[in-house]
């Protein structure tokens, strides 16, 4: 194996036995050849720390990690530690990839600090149930900060599957995945990385295969812990950070941050809901968020009765406003 590959793949597995071979496989299977595939088992506790080993014999590109369940942040960072090649790719284990996928990125190598590409979200057996595409952009011909707020638009921008990163950009800043959250670690690792990229490009092109498990109510209910709000301010303020580092300009800035102080309202409003002590919860939100009441809503009666109720710090009135978009 190459000291120095060109790509290192890092791949967290935790208790997937039973599709890890097939993210393995679209790995090995790639018609570009210069890479070393990383595979961090996290303390499985099925045979996936077996998988693992087995494939590390039969190819010399492979090395396997094991380590105590720590979860996917840690286990990503021991990739990045562990990592020799150029640029690093991140591939979840219960997911797949396109066979040309590392040739394609690779006519972008040397160019660019950061490449971003399309994903395909499939069910779990297979079929296609959505897909985020970009459009062909670089920093040569557009502003960086153009890019940025394109795949902003359509719901690209955080997912670490998305994007390929220069090793370098993460080694001179000590950029890592924080392992005290559970969420949105991607998109705050993505925002980091974006502040220190001079070159980005954007590939019109989705070699990624998204695996969606579960429906969105349990995924609201399993992965919003009780101090999401703390993390998606957190989530905001390195945005923000970002924004300036890019020049973004006003009008972009703005629509963004309204974007994600829209979404972190409802989707902790949704968890509150989701709560025995409703109306406490709604209440504690309130005093919680007050630094981010300033956002725009959509015109709509949901949308009013929405802001009125953020206005006049009422639960009743959120929980009214709640039943009523159900009818409508």
């Amino acid at each position: 194996m190459n000291d120095r590959p060109k790509i290192s793949v890092i791949v967290p597995v935790y208790n997937v036995e039973s599709v890890l071979e097939r993210c393995i496989d679209s790995i090995l299977d790639q018609s570009y050849r210069d890479f070393e595939l990383l595979l961090i088992d996290d303390g499985s506790s099925d045979k996936s720390g077996d998988i693992c080993d087995f494939y590390e014999k039969k190819d010399m590109r492979i090395r396997t990690f094991h380590k105590e369940n720590t979860g996917v942040s840690a286990t990503r960072n021991l990739g990045l530690k562990k990592a020799k090649g150029d640029y690093l790719v991140f591939i979840d284990s219960d997911d797949w990839v396109d066979r040309d996928f590392f040739q394609k990125i690779s006519y972008s190598f040397d160019q660019y600090d950061i490449i971003f590409f399309g994903l395909q979200c499939l069910s779990a057996e297979g079929k296609v149930i959505d897909f985020y595409q970009p459009r062909n952009e670089n920093t040569t011909e557009s502003p960086l900060s153009q890019i940025v707020y394109s795949l902003f638009s359509i719901g690209l921008l955080g997912y670490m599957c998305s994007m390929v990163v220069k090793r370098s950009i993460i080694l001179h800043n000590q950029i890592f995945f924080r392992e005290d959250i559970s969420i949105h670690e991607d998109s705050i690792f993505c925002y980091s990385c974006l502040k220190f990229a001079k070159t980005v490009v954007a590939l019109d092109y989705k070699p990624y295969m998204y695996v969606v498990y579960t429906t969105e109510r349990e995924t609201l209910s399993s992965k919003t812990p009780s101090n999401y709000y703390e993390i998606a301010l957190e989530r905001i303020r390195i945005m923000k950070e970002m924004q300036l580092a890019i020049s973004m300009p006003d009008w972009q800035r703005g629509n963004i941050i309204d974007c994600m102080k829209r979404w972190t309202y409802q989707r902790c409003m949704d968890w509150a809901f989701m709560q025995s002590n409703r109306s406490e919860s709604i209440q504690s939100l309130f005093i919680h968020l007050h630094t981010i009441e300033d956002f725009k809503m959509q015109r709509s009666v949901k949308g009013l009765i929405f802001k009125l109720a953020i206005k006049l710090k009422s639960p009743c009135i959120m929980i009214f406003g709640k039943k009523l978009a159900r009818i409508l």
